[in-house]
């Protein structure tokens, strides 16, 4: 299964169409998950417009050490630590990469 952004024309007739046991409206469209099977069959309909969409990642912020690490990977020199504050690491991030 994959993530599917499926909407449908602006000048349908209708407010929505339902295909492959998934209904979409013609405001709102539909966005989630479809079987191939399913993404082939409301294709193959040719009133819809089908998109794989990646799926939204959920992210955490990065450590103290992800940062500084990046930054080195990035060829930033920086004057703080992991001993410093998250705030004055992303402080100095954001100096090093305005200069």
């Amino acid at each position: 299964m994959a993530d599917y952004k499926v909407t449908l024309p602006w000048d349908f007739p209708y407010d929505q169409r339902t295909r492959a046991g998934v209904t979409v409206t013609k405001a709102y469209g539909y966005e989630g998950p479809l079987t191939a099977e399913q993404a082939d069959e409301i294709e193959a309909d040719g009133q819809f417009v089908v998109e794989q969409i990646e799926a939204e990642q959920i992210t955490k912020p990065l450590t103290k050490a992800e940062l500084l690490a990046r930054a080195e990977t990035d060829g930033l020199t920086l004057d703080v630590t992991k001993d410093n504050t998250r705030d004055e690491i992303v402080a100095a991030i954001e100096a090093a990469t305005q200069d």
